[in-house]
């Protein structure tokens, strides 16, 4: 006969040891009670179990021997969001490590609010949630070009008081549930956003970067421009998981671009102190073990620049949020990059003939040199590269017998001699 798990129960008298412990998968913990008793109860810290879970449940005699793991679920659709919360494990040598999934729920998610996840034009965002093992209930919300498209669809879709927003490219800690109970009353204080820290790609190092946050649904209501202290924000001490924020070369960019543009025109209100940000920003300036790091580089140092200029506009700073913005700011970027890349082989090409001309004629012989800038490269090329025309020249100053080549195209160098001595 089978016993069922959500018996009511008056007399606990009889059930299993519970140890309470942060690693569900340390078995030898229930090695300690061998001889003593059949089974413990591995239960997760800061865990509470359903009321109405049986603690005096044990298994049928086939499967005696074997670990029993009883899930947490959704209130709403009772399916399993996870499985590290509750396991029966049997002490002594005869345990067979291997898990047996239940039906019966021994907890459930109190989370109140509907979560959110999200994305800025991307058109992989159903295959990215379909690759993940999400243990949650979620809405996708997906293709908005900016924050304010984002904040204007979710507050068409919920009534609820505040909603949670999570970051596609965020891979979740199966061990973070959303559940929060803030230390104020959310009926007191409607302006606060919490913001949890996460561990990314780009820096390795863990700090809040937006990646989940439980935002009042009434500042969705009345978002104002980005820079106005308009929300408070308050950081709660938990990980919640890895961003990876270099998924493609626009994201690492842009990622390293807003974040450098909010780090450098926020005053002492930030919730992150100025001397951490600093220390956050020349990490990603040097940030070559990352991938695509080159990205994530040129990204944050162009954040610093616009800030730098435009710290007193709050409209021009909200733009780094605006994803079309970006992308089109990313674009004259990589056009930008190209450019110096032909200059600076332009330049090399000239190296290389300068040097053949005095591998030929000798060290002695003089070289005149034009120099011509590209106008074209405008303010983020902060170190303008030239391209060398050269033209070697009589020793003495003999204008009749210089060889011009200022306007000769540049294959014609290679046929250039000198004049010699005589």
């Amino acid at each position: 006969m089978k016993r069922l798990a959500f018996s009511y129960t008056l007399s606990r008298l009889k059930s299993w040891p519970i140890i309470e412990t942060d690693n569900l998968l340390d078995y030898t913990l229930a090695d300690e009670y061998a001889g003593v008793y059949n089974y413990v109860w591995l239960k997760l810290k800061n865990t509470t179990i359903h009321e109405n879970f049986n603690l005096n449940w044990f298994p049928d005699e086939n499967e005696r021997h074997y670990i029993h793991n009883f899930p947490r679920c959704a209130m709403t659709n009772k399916k399993p969001i996870s499985w590290n919360v509750l396991k029966l494990v049997p002490t002594g040598k005869f345990r067979i490590e291997k898990e047996i999934l239940r039906r019966e729920i021994s907890s459930y998610n109190n989370n109140r609010f509907p979560i959110y996840v999200y994305s800025f034009n991307d058109p992989y965002a159903v295959k990215k949630l379909q690759e993940k093992n999400i243990n949650f209930e979620y809405n996708l919300v997906k293709s908005k070009s900016s924050l304010e498209e984002l904040y204007k669809s979710i507050n068409a879709r919920t009534k609820e008081t505040h909603v949670w927003l999570v970051d596609i490219d965020l891979f979740v800690d199966p061990k973070f549930e959303f559940i929060f109970s803030p230390a104020d009353n959310f009926q007191h204080n409607p302006r606060k956003i919490y913001m949890w820290n996460n561990d990314n790609v780009s820096a390795e190092i863990s700090y809040p970067q937006g990646a989940v946050r439980l935002v009042p649904v009434s500042l969705l209501k009345n978002r104002q421009e980005l820079g106005t202290e308009w929300f408070e924000v308050e950081i709660v001490n938990e990980n919640v998981g890895v961003l990876n924020d270099t998924g493609n070369p626009f994201k690492a960019w842009a990622r390293a671009f807003s974040q450098a543009v909010d780090f450098t025109s926020s005053d002492d209100s930030h919730p992150i102190n100025i001397q951490t940000r600093r220390e956050i920003l020349a990490t990603l300036q040097y940030a070559t073990h990352a991938r695509l790091s080159n990205y994530v580089i040129d990204g944050t140092i162009a954040g610093i620049s616009y800030a730098e200029k435009n710290k007193e506009v709050p409209s021009r700073l909200s733009l780094a949020h605006d994803y079309e913005w970006l992308a089109e700011r990313f674009r004259r970027h990589q056009k930008l990059e190209t450019q110096k890349k032909m200059l600076s082989a332009n330049k090399e090409t000239s190296d290389n003939i300068e040097s053949k001309i005095k591998r030929v004629y000798g060290e002695g012989v003089d070289l005149e040199v034009d120099t011509i800038i590209d106008d074209d490269i405008v303010e983020h090329v902060v170190n303008r590269k030239t391209v060398k025309k050269i033209r070697p020249v009589n020793n003495e100053n003999n204008d009749t017998e210089k060889s011009i080549v200022e306007n000769e195209p540049r294959k014609s160098l290679k046929r250039i001699k000198p004049i010699r001595e005589i």
